[in-house]
C-alpha cells in the first residue's frame, strides 16, 4: 500500500469495485473477500492516475506516444496505472514537419530523462498522480553551397543558435590564368539573391531554414601585372633590337678615311 493511502472501515464485496475513500487523483481497487465470514479483504491495490503528452510539436503534425508499446496519437492521453508497475514509454527522437527545411528534435522528458525511450515506475511520492512530458524543440536546416572553395557548416540546426559557415578566402583559377597566378575571390554568402554575409567565416543566427549559396569575384592582379611586365621586356627588347640595328646601319655607311 502506499505510504500516502490511509484506509479504514472498508466493506467488503464479492466482485471488484473501487474504494473512493482516497484522494482525488489516486484511487483503491481491491478484489473478492478473503474470508466471507468476517468480510475482511485479501489484498488492496491502488492505481495512479497518469497523465502523458509532448510539447513543442505542431497538434496538425499528430504525434503520437508509444506506451507498451501501443502507439497514442490523441493526447495528451490519462490512464490509470497499478502502483509499482512498470511501463515502457517512447517518441520518435526526430520528428519530420511537411517541409523538408523544419523538423522537431526531443529533447527530454519531463522526469529528467534524456532518453526517448524509457522505462517508468508508477510510484508517486504523493496522491498527487504523475505527468510525463515529452518535451521538442524546432531545428531548422542549413545548406552552403558552392561550386569552389570547400564549403563547410550546413546541417540541422535548433532555432535560435548562431553557427558557423566557412568557405575558403579565394581559390587558384584553372589553366593558364591560374599558372599566372589568377584567383577566384570570395565575395559573399547570399540566399535568393540577397547577402547575408561578406565574410567567408560568418556567424549565422538560426532563426528560420536558410539555403546560402557563395559567389565569387575574378581576380586578375597577378596576371596583369605579369602580363605588363612581360609586354614592357618585350618592348624594350624590341626597342633595343631596333636600336642596335639602327647603330649597325650607320656604320656601315660611314666612309672610312
Amino acid at each position: 500500500m502506499p505510504s500516502w493511502a490511509r484506509v479504514s472501515a472498508v466493506s467488503c464485496k464479492d466482485t471488484q469495485g473501487t474504494y473512493q475513500n482516497v484522494p482525488q487523483l489516486a484511487r483503491a481497487v481491491y478484489g473478492k473477500c478473503h474470508d466471507q465470514a468476517s468480510r475482511s479483504l485479501s489484498s488492496l491495490r491502488f492505481v495512479v492516475r497518469t497523465s502523458i503528452s509532448i510539447e513543442g510539436v505542431p497538434k496538425d503534425l499528430n504525434p503520437s506516444v508509444t506506451v507498451d508499446g501501443v502507439p497514442y496519437s490523441n493526447l495528451p492521453i490519462t490512464s490509470w496505472l497499478e502502483h509499482g508497475s512498470n511501463h515502457a514509454l517512447s517518441v520518435q527522437p526526430i520528428l519530420p514537419s511537411d517541409s523538408n527545411t523544419t523538423r522537431y528534435s526531443f529533447q527530454a522528458w519531463s522526469n529528467g530523462s534524456g532518453l526517448s525511450s524509457q522505462t517508468v515506475a508508477i510510484e508517486p511520492d504523493d496522491p498527487k498522480g504523475l505527468s510525463y512530458v515529452a518535451t521538442f524543440c524546432t531545428e531548422y536546416s542549413l545548406t552552403v553551397r558552392s561550386e569552389l572553395g570547400s564549403p563547410e557548416g550546413g546541417g540541422w540546426f535548433q532555432s535560435g543558435i548562431a553557427t558557423a559557415v566557412r568557405v575558403a578566402s579565394s581559390t587558384p583559377m584553372s589553366g593558364i590564368m591560374g599558372f599566372l597566378g589568377g584567383k577566384w575571390v570570395f565575395a559573399g554568402w547570399y540566399e535568393d539573391g540577397v547577402l547575408v554575409s561578406n565574410s567567408n567565416e560568418a556567424q549565422i543566427l538560426v532563426d528560420k531554414p536558410y539555403a546560402l549559396e557563395a559567389r565569387w569575384s575574378p581576380d586578375y592582379a597577378i596576371p596583369t601585372m605579369i602580363l605588363v611586365l612581360v609586354v614592357a621586356l618585350l618592348v624594350s627588347a624590341a626597342c633595343a633590337v631596333a636600336y642596335r640595328k639602327k647603330a649597325l646601319r650607320r656604320q656601315a655607311t660611314t666612309p672610312v678615311t
